[in-house]
């Protein structure tokens, strides 16, 4: 194997730049110079308003400059509070939305009704399945079409069914809705997300549902929520660069100029994120605070407010720079130092520095002797090694904005933290401090063997950290994250799956408390009580569950495993196709082409498996579990596990 020394990767780098159109460089932390002690809390970049819409232009062209495709705001799933599987018989699992903020009509209602699986009781997540506790109503998806036989053979576009419920044995469709997407339920207000529009009905009488509003969105409904009868949403846009300002993410609502937050630094973006709150009743809007933004970046919300991030990418010119004045100078001649200071006072693009310092380099290069080539490449990559090591937090910077939503939008702090968060679950706010998940990689393009490592920070109201477990699973990135109250667990996975455990009781002490090694990886966690978490992942292409004892933190062990025949699982895209019934001590797991209801009280063990169409989601209603297909619903009694109906939704 040819090992790349920082002469070649500097080429190569160049030559891959080129022909990927994959571009490195955003905004980079001030670097240490040798002596110093590296920065543990990275100073989070100022937010400000742009003055007018050529004050925007400007900024745009200012980020072009820095010649990246990453950062910014959005890019991400919203985020909330962690909540652990309540284990009393008949109760609802806290992390299980209770079919949105009341009932749509005067039916009795069941003693038990699921929800969407969520990360905190009380904010609602969209989903495609939403329940009232007598009627279910099922979108097939934004993008769902299905092929219809006919006389005309034609395709037919998704729509929403509304399904009696109740009895189970005579569930059935009572209507149809003609608009799909996910869906938000507010008491007898139905929202539909669909991918241009959001269209709220009234399902007062579910067997004749009207529309009650429409609102044309430009871009997409990027992210929402429902908490205390107002929908949170965030609205995704392409940035004109023509005329970027003023941005209309929904039909009537207009954000000006000097309404748009931007990092104090320009930085790379082409995208708007616009977070509004709206009454689902109405249609309207009551406020709105606009962001520039990227692709690479999480929306988190809490009871609190909301969070955003975005992340700050190495610039590859000055990160070769910086290495090369400060461990790698004693290396160089005088003149080839010379240049390079001069190089570096210079106003450039990253593209045109890196391309710079690959000529200096070059030309020094050529007048060694193959001798010294050879000894001064492996110095510089034992230098370079070194140089990864101490600087590795100040490469990639996460920084994070809190927006305050209990009387009306305001930025109430800002923070940053090394490296970057995977998806919803890297973050959690838990006693007003906010805990988050992240993984730091290495620069490429400078050799080092050092790739990744994986950290968690606490940080405090003013989002300034005040503790951290950091160097979890060196070489490896982060799969799955699950935040539960004093305790959090990382799964951390390249070859196998180290499953981690931290004690979080004390926010400026957290500790990594145990590790356990296994095959394969989980990507979706899930508490079930205080002393288990159930993994649900990959081992070798195939779908597995596996269940931890965390009983004692420091010693975490495997109770039981479950490796299933199929490949895939909806799970794997959306936590929302996991349903824990804690009475009857199940769980729901989606397969390719059946559906398995899987006991963990004792062991793991299928209990059912229903051959059903494409397997989404499943919700229970007393103790009928209702498993949803893409064209049909099967239900089964949970007493006896019998199949009592089975629904068309053609």
């Amino acid at each position: 194997m040819v090992r790349l020394t920082p002469f070649r990767i500097v080429t190569l780098s160049l030559v891959v730049l080129a022909t990927t159109g994959i571009l490195v460089g955003a905004m980079l932390p001030a670097l240490d110079r040798p002596g110093d002690t590296p920065n543990p809390d990275p100073t989070p970049a100022a937010l400000e308003r742009f003055e007018s819409q050529a004050a925007f232009q400007q900024y745009l062209e200012a980020g072009r400059a820095r010649s990246s495709s990453y950062g910014g705001f959005g890019g991400g799933d919203v985020a909330v509070e962690e909540a652990r599987a309540d284990g009393a018989e008949g109760a609802p699992s806290p992390t299980t939305s209770q079919g949105g903020d009341g009932g749509g009509n005067d039916a009795a209602q069941p003693d038990r009704v699921s929800g969407t699986n969520v990360q905190i009781v009380g904010i609602d997540e969209p989903d495609i399945v939403k329940t009232d506790g007598t009627h279910l109503f099922v979108s097939q998806g934004q993008y769902y079409y299905y092929y219809e036989r006919s006389d005309d053979d034609s395709y037919k576009e998704p729509e929403t069914n509304v399904v009696s419920a109740l009895p189970p044995e005579q569930a059935d469709v009572v209507s149809k809705i003609d608009a799909s997407g996910e869906l938000l339920l507010a008491n007898d207000t139905l929202l539909v997300l669909g991918g241009d529009r959001i269209t709220a009905y009234d399902v007062s009488d579910p067997e004749n549902p009207r529309q009650s509003w429409e609102k044309q969105v430009n871009g997409y409904v990027h992210t929402a929520r429902l908490m205390d009868g107002t929908v949170y949403l965030v609205v995704q846009q392409n940035i004109n660069y023509g005329e970027p300002c003023p941005i209309e993410p929904l039909a009537g609502v207009s954000v000006r100029c000097t309404d748009i937050l931007h990092p104090s630094e320009p930085m790379p973006t082409s995208l708007t994120y616009t977070a509004m709150a709206l009454s689902p009743d109405s249609g309207d809007v009551t406020d709105q605070l606009a962001f520039v933004g990227g692709y690479a970046s999480v929306v988190t919300m809490s009871e609190t407010g909301i969070y955003l991030t975005y992340s700050e990418y190495p610039s590859q010119g000055d990160i070769m720079l910086d290495f090369l004045l400060t461990d790698a100078r004693d290396l160089l001649d005088q003149q080839t130092v010379d240049r390079l200071e001069r190089l570096e006072t210079y106003d450039l693009s990253d593209h045109a520095r890196t391309v710079e310092v690959q000529a200096i380099l070059q030309q020094w290069y050529a007048s060694l002797s193959q001798q010294e080539r050879e000894r001064l490449a492996q110095q510089l990559e034992q230098r370079a090694q070194t140089y990864v090591e101490k600087h590795q937090r100040e490469f990639i910077t996460t920084s994070i904005v809190k927006v305050a939503v209990e009387d009306g939008f305001e930025v109430t702090a800002t923070g940053a933290v090394p490296g970057t968060p995977l998806n919803q679950f890297s973050m959690d706010e838990h006693e007003g401090n906010l805990r988050i998940a992240t993984t730091i990689s290495a620069p490429w393009f400078l050799g080092a063997q050092t790739q990744s490592v994986n950290d968690v920070y606490v940080l405090d109201e003013s989002l300034s950290t005040i503790g951290s477990v950091q160097d979890m699973g060196e070489n490896e990135r982060i799969f799955g994250v699950r935040f539960d109250g004093d305790r959090g667990y990382v799964v951390t996975f390249r070859q196998i799956d180290p499953f981690h455990v931290l004690d979080l009781s004390d926010p400026q002490n957290p500790t990594l408390e145990g590790e356990l090694k296994l095959p394969g990886f989980s990507s979706y966690l899930h508490p079930v009580g205080e002393d288990r978490v159930l993994g649900v992942g990959q081992d070798n292409g195939s779908v597995k569950a596996v269940m931890f004892d965390v009983s004692d933190p420091t010693n975490p062990t495997i109770e039981d495993d479950l490796i299933l025949d199929d490949r895939w699982s909806a799970i794997q895209q959306s936590h929302h196709a996991f349903l824990l019934d804690a009475k009857h001590g199940v769980f729901f797991l989606p397969g390719m082409e059946e559906g398995h209801i899987v006991a963990y009280e004792d062991g793991l063990s299928i209990e059912k498996s229903v051959k059903i169409d494409n397997p989404q989601r499943a919700v229970y209603i007393g103790d009928h579990l209702y498993i949803i297909g893409s064209t049909e619903i099967v239900v089964l009694d949970e007493t006896t596990w019998d199949e009592v109906n089975r629904i068309s939704l053609r």
